[in-house]
């Protein structure tokens, strides 16, 4: 994997998105995406070690995570108002050049049950196309987005390293309920988002803001498909 491109997964991965755990570091975090235990171009819980990951990037002032006395689905509940500010519009002006061009993923139809939320996105399911994500995009239409894919659900943090557009970080347990929002992240940073210690199994990456204005919240079900 490329040096500049790092994400956590559980762990921290290396590259940009997605990398296998290392040792646990002394502290944990949750991180576009990228890292919890360890994580899009934006798209991290309990951290471990430093390797690579997708974007990973540090959790902003989220919601605790909650779960039911019986030790049903954990849940990071959505705030009424968003903990981070609407970002400007368009790409960050300091977006560094691709230095390959973006990757020939195939494509899939996500949607979020009872609501008008349909999002064509890209699929990163292996560990170059999770490294790499959103990273030097410029440009993202409101109902497109990218839909990563890990093998088993996990603590997982991303980060904005490259990554030149806001993004919302959509974490998805393995039975499709939304655990957890990262609203507004922030371009070209190195910070972990994840959604506390809840464990996700996919992530979707959208334009942020695209979560509020299609009512989009945490305990809802994102409907996958045949994937």
């Amino acid at each position: 994997m490329k040096p500049w491109a790092c994400l956590l997964v559980g762990v921290v991965a290396c590259g940009h998105r997605v990398a296998e755990p290392e040792a646990k570091p002394e502290t944990t975090a949750a991180a576009s995406h990228s890292s919890s235990a360890s994580t899009s171009s934006a798209s991290a819980r309990s951290m471990t070690s430093a390797s690579a990951a997708p974007r990973a990037a540090s959790p902003g002032p989220s919601t605790s995570p909650t779960s039911s006395p019986s030790g049903a689905r954990c849940l990071v509940p959505t705030p009424d108002e968003p903990t981070r500010p609407s970002p400007a519009k368009g790409p960050d002006p300091r977006c560094p050049k691709d230095p390959d061009g973006p990757l020939p993923l195939r494509r899939a139809t996500v949607r979020v049950a009872g609501l008008d939320a349909t999002v064509d996105a890209e699929v990163a399911e292996r560990d170059e196309h999770r490294t790499r994500g959103l990273m030097f995009r410029k440009e993202l239409g409101e109902h497109q987005g990218m839909l990563f894919i890990f093998e088993e659900e996990r603590e997982l943090a991303f980060w904005m390293r490259n990554t030149c557009l806001p993004l919302d970080m959509l974490f998805v347990g393995s039975d499709g309920t939304i655990v957890g929002i990262e609203e507004n992240v922030p371009t070209l940073n190195d910070g972990h988002y994840a959604p506390g210690a809840c464990k996700a199994r996919y992530v979707l990456e959208v334009n942020a803001g695209w979560s509020r204005r299609h009512g989009v919240k945490a305990g809802q079900k994102m409907l996958l498909g045949g994937l």
